[in-house]
């Protein structure tokens, strides 16, 4: 096994000559060798709107605010359910704002102020995140103002480590049903599908799986995420793994429908990176919880407008 690659943080960010067929080991040489301009592009989560208009293959989330001179917030103006983020970062500094009539359901709230375990997504409602934490609008201000001068952390990942200019962005909150929906994610290289990556509880106990384009589960050896129970085929998959079977089954045939209709638009040229010959980025769709990251880095772009939660 190689050395820690430069700019990496974790255990797995090292070339392994005898796995170098592995998907995780051409990830890394992506991330060391393409320098496309293209991908901080992409994984901007503000300039990739841009890339989305153009394609005019979905709808994009409302924006409703977008600054690189200042972290003050509008908040007079935005509406009670939104979500506020930086471009540039991802898995923190994230604020889902929940302050509708009714709270958001689905989400676990506990009053655990201390607790070092946390979700970096915070659900804030009547101030308060999904832990009782106290989160008044000055201090989700400096919280941003804060990430916006933070050195990415994984320099490995080239094209998310460049993003400039760094700015704060608000957007419409998709929901489906009323509660946040579940997270699809159409893995696309050079335009064809590869692999369908399934996420649920991302803010509470997160599992995952994917499926190959024939909707059966892909075996994942020491996956960072446990699969727990969810099904062997995404047809029999619901918006949320909570709710009865019965309920499942009702969602489990437009669900259906919609993931193929991803697979044939963007199997026949009709994806974003389709016009790339020169990338294998793997491009994906992503309607989670409000989140709207474009983490190419040599592995993913993420797009939670093309959601199916909205058909």
């Amino acid at each position: 096994m190689g050395d820690l690659l430069p700019g990496g943080t974790e255990s797995w960010h090292r070339l392994v000559p005898e796995n170098a067929h592995h998907y995780s080991q051409l990830l890394l040489k992506r991330c060391l060798e393409n320098r496309n301009p293209f991908l901080i592009t992409l994984e901007d989560k503000y300039a990739s709107r841009t890339v989305v208009e153009e394609k005019q293959v979905c709808g994009l989330a409302r924006l409703y605010h977008w600054s690189t001179e200042t972290t003050t917030i509008p908040w007079a103006t935005l509406p009670e359910r939104c979500v506020i983020k930086t471009n540039h970062w991802s898995g923190e500094s994230l604020f889902i704002m929940d302050n509708g009539p009714e709270p958001l359901p689905g989400i676990e709230r506990t009053f655990r102020p201390l607790a070092r375990m946390k979700s970096g997504y915070r659900v804030i409602r009547n101030g308060r995140d999904q832990y009782g934490v106290p989160w008044p609008k000055w201090r989700i201000e400096r919280n941003l103002r804060r990430c916006l001068r933070k050195t990415f952390p994984v320099q490995l990942e080239w094209a998310a480590a460049n993003i400039q200019p760094r700015g704060i962005m608000v957007e419409e909150l998709l929901l489906h049903e009323g509660r946040l929906p579940d997270d699809w994610k159409v893995h696309v290289f050079n335009g064809k599908v590869g692999f369908i990556q399934y996420d649920v509880g991302r803010i509470g106990r997160h599992y995952q799986a994917i499926y190959d384009i024939e909707g059966n589960q892909i075996p994942q050896t020491n996956p960072r995420y446990e699969q727990g129970d969810l099904p062997e085929n995404w047809t029999a998959c619901s918006p949320t793994q909570s709710e009865p079977p019965s309920l499942r089954q009702q969602h489990a045939s437009a669900k259906t429908w919609i993931i193929r209709a991803w697979i044939s638009s963007w199997s026949t040229g009709a994806g974003t990176l389709a016009s790339l010959p020169t990338t294998t980025t793997p491009a994906t769709l992503n309607p989670v919880n409000g989140k709207n990251s474009a983490a190419v880095c040599g592995s993913s772009m993420h797009r939670e407008e093309l959601s199916w939660t909205k058909s």
